[in-house]
């Protein structure tokens, strides 16, 4: 008993397999049609499976952080980008934000800054890197390969010798290991209070939108991944649809 196709795919390889081998179709206005091979258009549309189902969760995304209103409160950006930023965090996006965030700092450096951790990574935010109260530091990430420190800026100017004091503090903390301060603005500019004795590989400027259109790259197979999974996790699936608002807010600011 002959076998009926099921799916797009399997159907239109039985059509171009029962299409006459000596038929070609032209006309005095048109060159000879072509037809791709039955197997190229089988692996062509089995292939679209995830992004098409991808697509069909898009239409469910939904922007709690535009509910939550968190705007260009630096405080609660500089918390959702931490929770990004931490491989372990509850968005399931694993290391995907983190590794794209070193990979900029790698290159910056012309390798000297790791492109990865190798057994910890904790990241925290609102700390006193060395017990100074004066040095408040938005975000600290400390981990066995290096010690970095994230100032986030969005409207807020920067405060007397802040990054150089955060440039001392980052070198006591770090030991032998390689440190860095990033410095987190709309603009992507230089900082002002950096002294003239630190190297520009341990002040690396970077601007919200360079950042985000990083994570975007490094996250999207991931998500792609976690929405078109069957069964589909919804929980999985939710917190990954609030990483992707996050990073898109991010190209905002």
């Amino acid at each position: 008993m002959e076998q009926i196709p099921h799916g797009l795919a399997g159907k239109l390889m039985s059509f171009f397999q029962q299409w006459p081998k000596d038929l070609l179709l032209s006309d005095i206005r048109s060159t000879p049609v072509i037809f791709p091979e039955p197997g190229a258009l089988q692996h062509f549309f089995t292939r679209l499976d995830k992004p098409l189902l991808a697509l069909r969760h898009d239409s469910f995304r939904f922007e709690p952080w535009q509910v939550a209103g968190i705007g260009h409160n630096e405080v609660r950006n500089s918390t959702l980008l931490a929770w990004l930023l931490d491989p372990a965090g509850s968005h399931g996006l694993g290391d995907g934000p983190l590794g794209a965030l070193l990979e900029i700092l790698h290159k910056r450096s012309e390798g000297k800054f790791p492109a990865k951790f190798n057994r910890y990574c904790r990241v925290q935010v609102e700390t006193n890197p060395t017990g100074d109260t004066r040095n408040r530091v938005d975000i600290e990430i400390d981990s066995d390969a290096f010690f970095l420190l994230i100032e986030v800026k969005i409207r807020a100017g920067e405060q007397e010798n802040q990054m150089q004091r955060y440039c001392e503090e980052a070198a006591v903390r770090a030991g032998i290991r390689p440190w860095a301060v990033v410095y987190l603005t709309p603009h992507g500019g230089a900082s002002q209070t950096v002294g003239p004795d630190v190297l520009p590989e341990h002040t690396p400027a970077i601007s919200w939108r360079q950042l985000g259109l990083a994570f975007d790259t490094a996250v999207s197979e991931t998500y792609q991944e976690i929405a078109s999974a069957q069964p589909v996790s919804t929980a999985r699936l939710m917190a990954a649809c609030s990483a992707i608002s996050f990073i898109n807010h991010m190209n905002q600011l």
